[in-house]
């Protein structure tokens, strides 16, 4: 375990204003996509966290330059040669697996170890791997690893047996420069997805989608880009449920229009908030009823906000509550950390916050998501509280030890004796 912790010793209401940094979940699947183009693309808003950095760290075996100026990334992809993607980044991000579409684009086979990430559940690639054969591409086990091949690449019509973002994205990365017309049906709606499809046509491919389909005709003429990334929403909902939990905030640089399952569910507990044009105002909200929530569905909260939410439900609900995970059923598991206050059955987690006494001297993150909600846990808690999972925070939130100082509340990083 790594002996540098986060300590928070909660002792006040938080406040202050944030200002939201760019999407984590839209820049790595754009960056990979502009490598299709063989020039230089100029990408505005790319959030300074590790994630990023191993993916350009993988970029510089590509022999594929990279140089950042505050926040614009500038790729250039001109000499671009592929490398067999068994290096050590490939290990510690997921985001990985889009470069697999784009180097078939350039050779005949692609060789990737085990792909990584957050630890929470085994998620295994078997829907990529469906879409790439449905597309004429075979696929192989080879020790560690997998290796693809280009067999018969064909233009295709591909249904998703259940929505991916990462699968719905690959598809369209691979379909992006097959000749001819591909299909694809059931796919994700996510907004990273949408932000990916307006990308690649930004750089020349024909994209037109509904709700139920999306259509691709396949170039080989891609063009340089300039581009500039989505606010990134899941940190915002974390701050949101920062404030909603312990005080008040404003966020700057929100798009309300990409956080309308989160909204549906602050009008359901009937939460003070405003949100502008790009500024939003939220407030400390305790619940004084039971709550069901269910994740997995599109039309649902996000599962990459569920911990932070599970912990607000603990904290600040006075009824019960009950939560399901329809994908990740094992991700609500963090919170056996609390005891009797969580009851566990199918699946299923009900938090009895009657049960809960606040007693935690030490929180152990396992992954991005988790780690943070045991931050949120000890913002507020009268003991100090050691937090220990940096590194997860660092791969999703730029300037995260910043922006937790700046709430009003003792934050610091510390080793151990």
């Amino acid at each position: 375990m790594n002996t540098r912790h986060l300590e928070c010793y909660g002792n006040k209401e938080i406040e202050g204003i944030i200002k939201i940094s760019g999407s984590k979940n839209a820049s790595l699947p754009i960056i990979s996509s502009v490598l299709l183009c063989k020039n230089k693309s100029l990408i505005h808003n790319v959030p300074r966290i590790s994630d990023i950095t191993n993916l350009l760290k993988i970029f510089d075996l590509l022999n594929v330059r990279s140089s950042f100026i505050n926040n614009d990334l500038i790729i250039d992809s001109s000499s671009i040669e592929y490398v067999p993607l068994t290096m050590e980044e490939v290990g510690l991000l997921r985001a990985s697996y889009y470069l697999i579409p784009v180097l078939l684009y350039y050779n005949d086979e692609v060789q990737i170890s085990s792909i990584g990430g957050c630890d929470f559940e085994k998620r295994p690639i078997d829907i990529h791997i469906d879409v790439f054969s449905s597309f004429g591409v075979d696929c192989k086990r080879d020790g560690m690893g997998y290796i693809f091949r280009k067999n018969d690449l064909h233009p295709n019509e591909y249904r998703f047996k259940k929505k991916s973002v990462g699968g719905s994205i690959n598809a369209i990365l691979l379909a992006s420069y097959i000749k001819g017309r591909s299909i694809l049906y059931n796919y994700s709606h996510e907004v990273e997805v949408i932000e990916v499809i307006n990308v690649l046509r930004m750089m020349g491919v024909n994209i037109e989608y509904d709700d139920k389909k999306i259509v691709i005709e396949g170039t080989n003429d891609f063009k340089p880009i300039e581009y500039t990334i989505i606010s990134d929403r899941i940190e915002a909902e974390t701050f949101m449920i920062f404030a909603l939990t312990y005080g008040r905030m404003i966020l700057v640089d929100i798009n309300k229009i990409h956080h309308i399952p989160f909204l549906s569910f602050l009008d359901h507990i009937e939460a003070t908030y405003d949100i502008g044009e790009k500024v939003g105002y939220f407030q400390k909200k305790m619940i004084d009823k039971g709550i069901v929530l269910s994740f997995g569905n599109e039309e649902d909260v996000s599962t990459d906000i569920e911990p932070l939410l599970l912990v607000y439900l603990l904290l600040n609900n006075k009824k019960m509550s009950l939560v399901n995970d329809l994908i990740y059923k094992k991700r609500i598991l963090f919170m056996k950390e609390f005891g009797k206050a969580c009851y566990f059955k199918n699946d299923k987690v009900l938090i009895n916050p009657r049960n809960h006494h606040r007693a935690h001297f030490k929180l152990i993150g396992h992954n991005l998501r988790e780690t943070m909600a045991y931050v949120l846990y000890a913002f507020l808690n009268p003991i100090k509280t050691k937090i220990y999972g940096l590194e997860y925070l660092y791969r999703g939130y730029e300037d995260v030890i910043d922006k937790l100082c700046s709430l009003n509340n003792e934050v610091g990083i510390y080793e151990d004796d």
